[in-house]
């Protein structure tokens, strides 16, 4: 179950996800996070939460679909211009 609220101080947006996610090997409940690869840039998954301390079990769900090829494709070419528009910004300050 999700739930969403909007807060309206200085006219700033909060969105709030309250989901239980299902519970690992090792019985805790696992951890919504984003994957940052060209393959599935974006796309949430479920792992153990002792993950980064090294005594994780190595569970592993994703919690979105995969995404199409055209949808990868659009992610893709989005970063490459967000990329290059930072590299530009960056040359403009520095003159």
């Amino acid at each position: 179950m999700s739930k969403s609220h909007i807060t309206g101080s200085l006219g700033s947006v909060k969105v709030e996800l309250l989901q239980k996610g299902p519970k690992c090997y090792c019985d805790l409940r696992a951890k919504s996070t984003i994957a940052f690869t060209d393959e599935n840039f974006g796309r949430r998954f479920w792992g153990c939460v002792k993950f980064k301390d090294g005594g994780h079990c190595n569970y592993f769900a994703w919690r979105d679909p995969k995404m199409c090829s055209y949808g990868r494709r659009v992610i893709r070419q989005l970063r490459a211009m967000h990329a290059q528009s930072l590299g530009e910004q960056s040359a403009w300050e520095s003159n």
